[in-house]
């Protein structure tokens, strides 16, 4: 005849591990596993804005026995991009390529999951990939998502880019331009910092010609000048930061001013890159 047991709280008796060196209620479970690995990304986290990409280093390490290949392989990849290894197979130890190309994903944040697989011994590392509400913002894409005032430009030269293949120019490096030559972008926040790089050439003075920048904050509706009137022309790049909240809509405006001084030499632009926000 069955019994059963009253409720209540009870002792219960430990046995002696040998590998735990002490009485133990409990024991992980032991498997007859005889070789194993680890996987990582570096970096773990990436930001791509749209047309551009970023590599990540996919890692592994011997931790046990000697594995064999492993066999790699991609999922959660976001919409609107891709997500390539230099090698789908990689020799325990070493490691390979993963290139993230952002197309046209939705902004946001992603989990991208690398899987290693080395005779059923299988183990996973992942990448947190950031696609900024501001889009384009190192003008790759020539001015896709900029709407454009005055005279400005795209250029490759190395001069006018901070980063990447292309750089914006508002303004003119040849010849005088009259008053504010600008690029203007609306764009809902994806993180808590808007920043940009700038490279201001101001042949006169603060009180005639300047680069500057606005930030309106449309949710709130407040407006502030991120960048105050600046003329040097130190040759050097510069960064600006500015906090701003996700979610809010924003409108961040980039601006060269020129008082047309027709006298050789007299003109002033503004280079900009690497905007994010």
């Amino acid at each position: 005849m069955p019994r059963r047991c009253a409720t209540g709280s009870f002792a219960v008796q430990g046995t002696w591990s040998n590998d735990g060196a002490a009485c133990l209620v409990s024991h992980a479970v032991v498997t007859n596993a005889t070789t194993d690995f680890s996987l990582s990304a570096s970096p773990a986290a990436v930001t791509v804005g749209a047309g551009s990409s970023a590599t990540v280093s996919i890692g592994s390490a011997i931790t046990l026995g000697t594995p064999g290949a492993i066999a790699l392989t991609v999922s959660g990849v976001p919409s609107g991009a891709t997500a390539v290894l230099g090698n789908s197979s990689i020799a325990a130890g070493s490691a390979t390529s993963l290139t993230i190309t952002n197309t046209s994903a939705a902004t946001g944040n992603s989990t991208i999951t690398v899987t290693g697989n080395s005779g059923g011994v299988v183990h996973t590392t992942t990448v947190v990939v950031t696609v900024p509400g501001l889009v384009n913002g190192g003008f790759e894409s020539s001015f896709t998502g900029w709407s454009r005032a005055g005279t400005t430009s795209i250029s490759t030269n190395s001069v006018y880019r901070h980063s990447g293949n292309r750089g914006l120019i508002t303004g003119s490096t040849t010849r005088s331009t009259n008053g504010d030559s600008s690029v203007t972008q609306t764009f809902t926040a994806n993180s808590s910092t808007l920043s940009f790089w700038y490279k201001v050439r101001c042949a006169e003075t603060v009180s005639a010609d300047w680069a500057t920048a606005t930030l309106v904050d449309t949710t709130a509706a407040t407006t502030t000048t991120v960048l105050p009137n600046t003329c040097t022309n130190t040759g050097a790049w510069v960064q600006v930061t500015a906090p701003i909240v996700p979610g809010h809509v924003y409108t961040v405006k980039l601006i060269n001013h020129d008082n047309n001084n027709a006298t050789s030499g007299k003109n002033t632009y503004t280079a900009f890159d690497d905007v994010v926000g």
